[in-house]
């Protein structure tokens, strides 16, 4: 009997000293294996789905009619006789006063010959953003060089026939070439582009031979 629970004492002993070993050991959180312990955890995001894709994608800007084409022909046609009569009367530079010459006549041959083709097609000129947008911009160019003069108008109307022939080739090349229908409308934007080039090489070299502001 005694040897039995001298026994039972012993096996007590042993687990405990196990116990105690293992809690001297590496602890683990508990509900997890040693694996699940030690390997990070991996944040992955969903890719979008193509119909999510195709619904956040910005929409593709609206073609323009033919008709609204005409319309913006016609108020850069406008915009460059107007800044070109002024230029004329306010400028004492030869050099300024034969780029404004060559835009009055380039542009009314433009205006009269984008005329014709639009009668010709029975193209009715109709406003849109753009041609609004380049009508108000050429007003604001207008009264603010009508309150200059001198060295300071020259300058500010070239820095403006710069900027605005620049817009003006971006616009033929970006919209109204790829969108124009009728060919005659299509022979028009074409013929535009060259004389825009043309005025906006002279201009830049007009820049150059001013010096800066």
């Amino acid at each position: 009997m005694r040897s039995s629970m001298n026994l039972s004492a012993a096996l007590a002993a042993l687990a405990l000293s196990v116990a105690c070993g293992a809690s001297q050991g590496t602890a683990t959180t508990v509900g997890t294996t040693p694996a699940e312990a030690t390997t990070p955890v991996t944040a992955t995001t969903e890719e979008p789905t193509s119909e999510e894709a195709t619904a956040a994608a910005p929409a593709p800007a609206p073609r323009m009619t033919d008709g609204q084409i005409g319309e913006v022909i016609e108020t850069v046609d406008k915009a460059e006789i107007r800044a070109g009569k002024l230029a004329k009367e306010r400028s004492q530079n030869p050099a300024v006063r034969k780029l404004a010459a060559e835009m009055v006549e380039d542009h009314r041959t433009s205006h009269d010959d984008a005329g014709a083709y639009m009668l010709r097609a029975t193209i009715r000129p109709e406003k849109s953003d753009l041609s609004r947008s380049l009508a108000e911009k050429s007003d604001a160019t207008i009264d603010h060089l009508e309150t200059l003069s001198g060295a300071a108008f020259d300058r500010a109307f070239v820095d403006s026939q710069v900027a605005m022939h620049e817009e003006t080739i971006d616009t033929v090349d970006r919209v109204l070439l790829g969108d124009a229908v009728n060919e005659y409308l299509e022979a028009t934007v074409a013929d535009l582009r060259p004389v825009q080039a043309a005025h906006l090489q002279q201009a830049v070299a007009l820049q150059a031979e001013l010096g800066p502001p």
